[in-house]
């Protein structure tokens, strides 16, 4: 796809600089209250490198089509699921007919237990995110959606989430989200130097330049705060 994506941008190209140099054998410019005559074959030169220069910066930021394909169509997703949550009441009963007519769309569930997680609806998350990994068991995202919903109704631990972390974790280790609801157990229980610790561990786990770094990071420095005022009593 990607051979094909540059050699209909080099005929075009081509195309291009046959007609300019055809229909143009001498470009003449006015500068400064004087004409330079151009030949056609430096226009077709220049229009020539600088297409081909476009397609080589292209494939070296994006590394192909499907990654460039891949890029716009999470971007238009992610704006249209953001145009979404402005009117969540209006998806939910979307989502919900969907449901009643569709009794084991596992994935109608889960996307309806993730707008009630948005809205902080907690127990109703709880309740359609519990049908979703009936229908989906072992499907890492139901079960971390889950477990912040399980986690969030009472903000504590309890048997349900610790199985749910423990069946995250023996998959992923090092899951974010199973990570972040220990970290903030941790710091609702004013145990901070584990919080802390453990905030460390995922941090080196994430990417610098995603959004889960910075929210750890603020985090960290959250706990460092407390740890402070703490040991200053």
């Amino acid at each position: 796809m990607v051979i094909l994506w540059v050699v209909c941008i080099l005929i075009i190209s081509m195309t291009l600089c046959y007609i300019l140099s055809s229909k143009y054998p001498i470009i003449t410019i006015n500068f400064n209250q004087k004409r330079i005559a151009i030949p056609a074959y430096f226009i077709k030169f220049l229009v020539a490198t600088l297409i081909i220069s476009f397609t080589v910066i292209c494939y070296y930021k994006l590394g192909s089509y499907n990654k460039l394909e891949k890029y716009y169509t999470l971007k238009y997703y992610k704006k249209e699921f953001n145009n979404v949550l402005k009117n969540p009441n209006k998806i939910i009963a979307i989502l919900e007919k969907q449901v009643a007519n569709n009794p084991n769309d596992g994935k109608a569930m889960y996307l309806l237990g993730k707008v009630h997680l948005k809205m902080n609806n907690f127990k109703a998350a709880n309740k359609i995110l519990t049908k979703a990994n009936m229908q989906k068991p072992d499907q890492i995202d139901i079960m971390q959606a889950l477990l912040e919903s399980t986690y969030r109704i009472d903000n504590k631990m309890n048997d349900d989430s610790s199985n749910l972390i423990n069946k995250i974790c023996s998959v992923d280790p090092n899951n974010a989200a199973a990570l972040s609801i220990l970290i903030l157990d941790s710091y609702i229980n004013k145990d901070y130097q584990t919080a802390l610790i453990k905030a460390h561990k995922l941090q080196e786990s994430l990417d610098p330049n995603g959004n889960d770094y910075e929210n750890i990071r603020r985090m960290i420095v959250k706990i460092n705060s407390k740890m402070m005022k703490k040991n200053n009593l």
